[in-house]
């Protein structure tokens, strides 16, 4: 029994980087809105997606707080290489 509920609490217990993985597809494509001058998108279409990428930077910075520190690098990793993605262009 004791063992069981080490398993459960020391393995899987917690959240991991990848639970966000729909957090930082969204992040990027708010990111790819305002990323490129040639977008088609609209003045209101532009301002929405600033506000959800505040929204989701908020939501990301509170993951960090709660995510065991090796995840918090995989996390933070995921949100570089997203803001490197849209800052050359290369979005979706």
């Amino acid at each position: 029994m004791l063992f069981v509920l080490f398993s459960v609490v020391g393995c899987g217990g917690g959240k991991s980087a990848d639970d966000y993985q729909g957090l930082i597809d969204d992040y990027e494509e708010a990111l790819c809105v305002n990323a490129s001058s040639n977008s088609s998108a609209s003045a209101t279409e532009r301002t929405e997606a600033l506000e959800r990428q505040q929204e989701i930077q908020k939501e990301l910075q509170a993951a960090l707080e709660e995510l065991p520190r090796e995840e918090k690098s995989a996390l933070r990793m995921d949100m570089s290489k997203v803001m490197a993605k849209a800052g050359d262009g290369n979005c979706p």
